[in-house]
């Protein structure tokens, strides 16, 4: 198996761990409801229901008519505690990623005692208090936002889930700060406890001990877990009941992590990928001592990014390494950097310089990245994190003249005069740009600057204070392919017509803050001009018709078409 499929394996398993019941999925078909009007008009023998749209609870009278039904997913919208209220006895919730819930809605799931797996797909610093699901009985449980790995597990997540004894399946997605790593110790309670799964964090080895210890546990995946450590399958042969390990892009994981796992004789499956200390000799050890296991390693892949948390974790990559994301280590510090051969790609969270000015921050920041540009020139992706940045940081920035990939997070200020050195990135092709921009400010030169960088296939952008003049330029970049926008002040119809002018557009996304959006039936009517476009998103403001949305789609029939509704 090629490294491409072992990776594909690995966060298949990871995912899978979602839902325990997802190898079952193909097997029952999924009722999609987008009205109330489909709510009522569900088959008899309904036993699965995707809710597509901010359901309310009158709309869910037909449910408790459903004798058959098993699962209902919520997939859309601000969650009310009254809708959950209308549930029957169903074995399987799922919270996904594109709901907005409060404690209020946990606390009546808390009620759905015929549970007996549920799946929140959210952060799980977005809710406080998670005590009320203590009198669940479920025995699958999937907590966290499978896609976001920077999500904060808050205090109390672990207490309050540990208090379901009857758990057999768990998976956790999220980091935890230092000062709460204690907090995992209590998942070594769980008696039932069979299957485990986290990703972005990692128990202690004491914890690890006294799970193996227990002998019941038989599947374990870990992923993305910088305070993973070597020790924490020192005890792993005690486990006789231990059949599957996947262990992904865990930098604190070397040979002798892997040497702990070749005594595990009760192995029938491992699988390894993204650790960049595991060697190729190690694996071909491990391969030879569990002759039985089906083994899937692939060793220390410098092509991949190794998130990094601290200054002690980065002293200890190899100079080969190729692609890095790094956290917690000062400007001063980041000058490590330059010992690694040739860097690809890079991403830097940067904390603020304790007693110094932004001034004097941004100018650190910037002499740093001088010094990179000159060593690693053929660094093709960027991210940078940092508040203090400033507009000599951008300068600096363009001195990486092999640049693809360009996303900053957090510049206070944002100006066309930023911008204008980027102009001289003749390979750059993507640009992202979220939480940006000064409120007082109209930005349009900000397009006008990005305008003149020809290469771009990208542009997405957050805090746009603009009009539609600025868009007007971008139909002079030749091979423009996907504009999104998020919170927008100004979107109108104006805006529509200079978008809907640049021809080469395949994935629009426009939004609005604060449903300021000011669309009308006109607006949409002017993007059946987009003829190449694949995908459309659009916020639409209050008075756009169903009629308008409908003439759309009639004229561009390969389209998918979303027209958002105000927030």
């Amino acid at each position: 198996m090629n490294a491409a499929n072992l990776r594909t394996c690995v966060c298949g398993v990871l995912l899978v761990l979602l839902s325990a019941s997802s190898l079952g999925a193909q097997a029952i078909k999924w009722a999609d409801c987008n009205s109330a009007s489909d709510v009522k008009g569900l088959a008899a023998d309904t036993k699965w229901i995707r809710l597509k749209y901010e359901a309310k609870a009158g709309d869910l009278g037909r449910l408790s008519e459903l004798k058959q039904l098993e699962r209902i997913a919520l997939c859309s919208g601000t969650v009310s505690p009254d809708v959950i209220a209308t549930f029957p006895s169903i074995k399987t919730l799922d919270v996904t990623m594109s709901c907005v819930v409060t404690d209020k809605v946990f606390k009546e799931i808390g009620t759905l005692t015929s549970l007996e797996e549920l799946n929140v797909d959210i952060g799980l610093d977005e809710v406080k208090n998670w005590k009320p699901l203590k009198d669940l009985k479920v025995r699958r449980l999937t907590m966290g936002h499978s896609y976001r790995r920077d999500s904060e597990i808050g205090r109390g997540v672990f207490a309050a889930v540990c208090a379901i004894s009857t758990i057999e399946s768990l998976s956790i997605f999220g980091s935890v700060e230092k000062s709460g790593q204690a907090e995992m110790d209590v998942l070594a309670t769980l008696p039932a406890l069979t299957s485990l799964g986290m990703s972005g964090c990692c128990p202690s080895a004491a914890t690890f001990k006294s799970l193996f210890g227990q002998g019941v546990l038989s599947s374990l995946s870990i992923g993305s877990a910088a305070d993973m450590e070597d020790d924490c399958f020192k005890e792993v042969a005690s486990c006789a009941a231990l059949k599957t390990v996947h262990v992904q892009g865990c930098i604190g994981f070397t040979d002798a992590g892997l040497n702990y796992l070749a005594d595990c004789k009760s192995l029938t499956m491992l699988s390894v990928a993204e650790c960049p200390l595991v060697s190729q000799e190690a694996a071909d050890r491990i391969k030879g001592k569990l002759a039985e296991c089906n083994v899937m390693i692939v060793a220390g892949e410098p092509d991949k990014y190794v998130d990094i948390d601290g200054l002690t974790e980065l002293s200890k990559l190899p100079a080969t390494t190729r692609r890095i994301q790094v956290r917690n280590v000062s400007v001063a510090d980041l000058s490590k950097l330059l010992d690694f051969d040739s860097l690809l790609g890079l991403s830097l969270t940067i904390p603020k310089t304790s007693g110094e000015t932004p001034k004097k921050d941004s100018a650190a920041i910037a002499k740093l990245f001088k010094s990179l540009a000159k060593k690693h020139s053929g660094l093709m992706d960027l991210t940078l994190h940092a508040y203090n940045a400033q507009n000599d940081v951008i300068k600096a920035i363009a001195e990486f003249s092999n640049l693809r990939m360009l996303h900053i997070i957090g510049m206070a200020e944002m100006s066309s005069k930023t911008l204008k050195p980027l102009s001289k990135l003749k390979e750059l092709t993507e640009i992202h740009m979220p939480r940006t921009g000064n409120a007082q400010k109209d930005d349009s030169g900000i397009l006008e600057s990005l305008a003149k960088i020809e290469s771009l296939t990208v542009i997405d952008w957050t805090g746009y204070k603009g009009t539609a003049e600025g868009f007007k330029k971008l139909k002079d970049i030749p091979r423009l392919k996907r504009l999104e926008f998020q919170l927008m002040v100004n979107l109108d119809d104006d805006v529509l017509e200079a978008v809907a002018e640049i021809p080469t557009l395949e994935y629009v996304q426009l939004r609005t803050a604060a449903s300021a959006s000011k669309v009308t039936d006109d607006g949409i009517e002017k993007l059946a001009s987009l003829t190449n476009a694949e995908w459309l998103l659009i916020e639409a403001g209050p008075t756009v018709t169903d009629g308008a949305i409908n003439a759309l789609k009639a004229k561009l029939p390969k389209v998918k078409i979303y027209p958002a509704k105000p927030r």
